[in-house]
């Protein structure tokens, strides 16, 4: 480093200006990558991982809701409040329908489209059976265990259950 003691001060000074601005300029570029990079990523949550996770919130809570109001209308006693909670069966049904259906646009990969495919399919049969069951509560106002043992409704709650959570792990995996 002979050299460099042999130069004169204003030599140095402006060696170490110019090294000096070299490293801050570099400084700068990387965090304007940085940054961009950043950007585009809270660009892409907020615009496809955000409003999915709404949408799979969504979708759950509607399971809950149905599974909750059928369970309701087999313990209900008046034929008043079962005509109150049937109507409001048909209503979370036809939310959670279109929460599957809003639902469909995130189901970008295969998996997930055949996922959705089976918890929809889950959701008609446990439909089917809360249908089945409110059709035979409704001419027998005393039967309520047997009306859900006979076809199978909570089996089949479980089931719609078992295929959200595959659903929402699938989601997790591919963001």
């Amino acid at each position: 480093m002979d050299w460099f003691d042999n130069l004169r001060l204003r030599t140095k000074l402006l060696f170490n200006f110019v090294a000096s601005s070299g490293i801050l300029i570099a400084a700068i570029i990387i965090c304007y990558v940085q940054i961009d990079r950043m950007d585009a990523l809270s660009h892409a949550m907020s615009d496809h991982t955000v409003p999915s996770v709404t949408q799979a919130a969504s979708l759950s809570e509607g399971r809950m809701r149905y599974r909750i109001r059928s369970l309701e209308y087999m313990l209900a006693d008046s034929a008043a409040e079962r005509e109150k909670l049937e109507a409001s069966l048909v209503d979370i049904d036809a939310k959670l329908a279109k929460s599957i259906e809003d639902y469909r646009k995130y189901a970008t990969t295969p998996e997930a489209r055949g996922l959705l495919d089976a918890f929809t399919k889950a959701v008609a049969e446990y439909r089917n059976a809360v249908m089945a069951a409110v059709k035979l509560r409704q001419g027998r106002p005393r039967i309520r265990g047997r009306a859900i043992a006979e076809n199978g409704m909570v089996r089949r709650g479980f089931a719609c259950r078992l295929h959200h959570e595959r659903l929402a792990e699938a989601r997790q995996r591919t963001g």
